[in-house]
C-alpha cells in the first residue's frame, strides 16, 4: 500500500554494487555490501533486480534490506537508497531521525547515498545540513555529469514509459545540471508528440548535456539575418530551438537555458524570427548578461 520505490535509483543502486565488484574482483579479502532503504517496495525491487548475481562469489557479499531491519548491524560498505524525488522537500520515513540515523551508521568504511539532494536538502530535516556538509567536502556527485548513469536513468525511464516524467521541474536529471532548463509550454507539446522512445532518449540527452555546458561547433542551421541568440540545434530530422537567458535569483543574475521547441525544419525560421521580435525589446544590458560567456 503505503511503500514507495524508485526504479532510477534501483538501476544506479546496481551500477554502483557491480562497479565495486569489478574493482575488488582481483583482490584477495573480503568486502561485505549491505543496501539499505527505508521503503519495503525498494527493498524487494532492488532484491528481484539483483537475483543471485553475487551469491557465488567467494568473499563478496551482498544483502539489501530495510532500515530498520538493519538495527545493530555493519557492513563494510553501505549503499542507501533515499527513495524520494520532488520538489517540496517531502522525504517520508527519512523524516524521522532514528530512522536516519541507523541508516547513516551502518557502514564501517564508505557510505554511499543515492536520491534526489535537492529534495532532501529542501525537506528541512536533519537531511538539510547533511547534503550541505556532503556539498562542503566536495562529496555530492551529479548523476548528470557521470555519462554511463545518464544512460542509466534515461534506459530506466524508457523501459517504464516514463520520459515526459523527466520534462517536470521536480526532476533529478535537470536539478543538478549546471545550467539552470527551462522548457516551455510549446516543447512540451512536441515532445510528448514524439512517438520514437529512441528520439525522445536523444532529446533528452541533448537537453541534458546543454544544461551542463556543452555546445556544438557544428553549424546546424544557417537562417540569415538573425543576432544568433537564439540557437539552433539537429536532432535527427527535428531542431531544438533555445536560448541562454537570465533569470534573477536573491538579487543576483544567473545564465539559464530557455528551451522555445522542438520543430521541423520548415518551422525553424518563423519560430527564430518571432525570437528575434522578442529579443529586440531586451535591453542591452539584458542582451550583455544572455551572450556573457
Amino acid at each position: 500500500g503505503n511503500s514507495r520505490r524508485n526504479m532510477v535509483e534501483v538501476a544506479i543502486v546496481l551500477h554502483l554494487i557491480h562497479t565495486i565488484f569489478k574493482s575488488w574482483k582481483n583482490r584477495n579479502q573480503g568486502l561485505s555490501i549491505g543496501v539499505v532503504s527505508p521503503y519495503k517496495a525498494q527493498v524487494d525491487a532492488i532484491k528481484s533486480r539483483l537475483g543471485e548475481k553475487y551469491d557465488t562469489c567467494d568473499g563478496f557479499h551482498v544483502r539489501v534490506k530495510s532500515t530498520d531491519g538493519f538495527q545493530g548491524e555493519e557492513d563494510d560498505i553501505i549503499i542507501l537508497s533515499t527513495v524520494r524525488s520532488n520538489g517540496r522537500g517531502v522525504v517520508g520515513f527519512l523524516a524521522d531521525n532514528r530512522r536516519t540515523n541507523v541508516a547513516l551508521t551502518r557502514a564501517r568504511h564508505c557510505l554511499w547515498i543515492v536520491g534526489n539532494a535537492h529534495t532532501l536538502y529542501k525537506s528541512g530535516t536533519e537531511w538539510t545540513e547533511l547534503v550541505a556538509d556532503a556539498e562542503r567536502r566536495k562529496c555530492v556527485f551529479s548523476a548528470t555529469n557521470d555519462a554511463t548513469i545518464c544512460k542509466l536513468v534515461l534506459q530506466v525511464k524508457q523501459e517504464l514509459d516514463e520520459l515526459d516524467d523527466l520534462l517536470n521541474a521536480d526532476s533529478a536529471v535537470f536539478s543538478n545540471t549546471r545550467w539552470k532548463v527551462i522548457l516551455s509550454d510549446e516543447f512540451r507539446k512536441s515532445f510528448t508528440k514524439l512517438k520514437s522512445p529512441q528520439l525522445r532518449k536523444e532529446v533528452l540527452q541533448k537537453l541534458i548535456r546543454l544544461g551542463d555546458g556543452w555546445r556544438t561547433t557544428v553549424k546546424n542551421l544557417d537562417i540569415p539575418g538573425v543576432s544568433h541568440l537564439a540557437k539552433v540545434y539537429k536532432v535527427w530530422n527535428l531542431y531544438l530551438v533555445w536560448s541562454t537567458d537570465v533569470e534573477k535569483t536573491e538579487g543576483r543574475y544567473f545564465q539559464i537555458i530557455r528551451v522555445w521547441d522542438l520543430l521541423s525544419q520548415q518551422n525553424v525560421a518563423r519560430t527564430v524570427q518571432r525570437l528575434e521580435n522578442l529579443f529586440s525589446m531586451y535591453t542591452d544590458d539584458y542582451l550583455d548578461h544572455c551572450r556573457r560567456v
